[in-house]
């Protein structure tokens, strides 16, 4: 999957973002290479940007196992309300976790 850069943030743009109180939510999308990652900037205006790393910063970074993306995201940004959007035989269903 490539996104457009503008569309993106890596981990230290996050880490920053959550020092500043300026992160909402966290989706996480499954899809059947893996588990993406959006995050909610909360600026002027609410905005979501595709998690990449500094290496491919037009990639969304693909995560394989759910539990250590749990882990990943609860030290990562602490405070995000973290919804999961699975997508199965092409009806989505949502589900929260705090």
């Amino acid at each position: 999957m490539t996104v457009r850069v503008e569309d993106c943030v890596t981990e230290r743009e996050v880490k920053i973002a959550v020092s500043k109180q300026t992160v909402g939510d966290v989706i996480v999308t499954e899809t059947s290479e893996g588990f993406y990652v959006q995050v909610e900037f909360q600026y002027i205006r609410p905005r979501w940007f595709w998690l990449t790393s500094k290496r491919s910063p037009a990639v969304p970074r693909c995560f394989k196992h759910l539990g250590r993306l749990n882990d990943h995201l609860r030290t990562l940004a602490p405070s995000a309300t973290v919804r999961i959007r699975r997508e199965r035989m092409g009806e989505e269903c949502v589900a929260n976790s705090a």
